[in-house]
């Protein structure tokens, strides 16, 4: 978990994770400069990222696909919800990727913010 934007970028080229879950709200930065600088990396260049906030129906709009955005969320109320929605975002199996076995089976790296 990274506590600003800068954290993760730096976070995001060291440990180089399966996906980024940003925070809209995470101040610091906004996500179109952390977008920016994420894709000029050759290690992070590819990391799906997936957007967390409210309101985010203006990013509709954005081709966000073309920005290797995987989808936006709204926050989470249920937990479990969430999870089957990034999974479901990613096109990951969740047999592969089990929130609840985080012993038996690998998981994904996730960097929050």
């Amino acid at each position: 978990i990274a506590g600003s934007p800068l954290e993760g970028l730096a976070y995001a080229v060291q440990d180089q994770p399966d996906v980024i879950l940003f925070d809209l709200s995470t101040s610091g930065m906004n996500f179109f400069a952390f977008l920016k600088r994420l894709r000029k990396n050759t290690l992070t260049e590819c990391i799906p990222i997936v957007l967390i906030g409210n309101e985010t129906d203006w990013l509709q709009s954005l081709p966000l696909k073309d920005l290797n955005v995987a989808g936006l969320l709204d926050y989470p109320t249920d937990l479990n919800q969430f999870h089957s929605q990034i999974l479901e975002l990613l096109h990951w199996n969740a047999e592969e990727f089990c929130l609840a076995s985080y012993s038996q089976v690998k998981r994904p790296q996730v960097t929050l913010r």
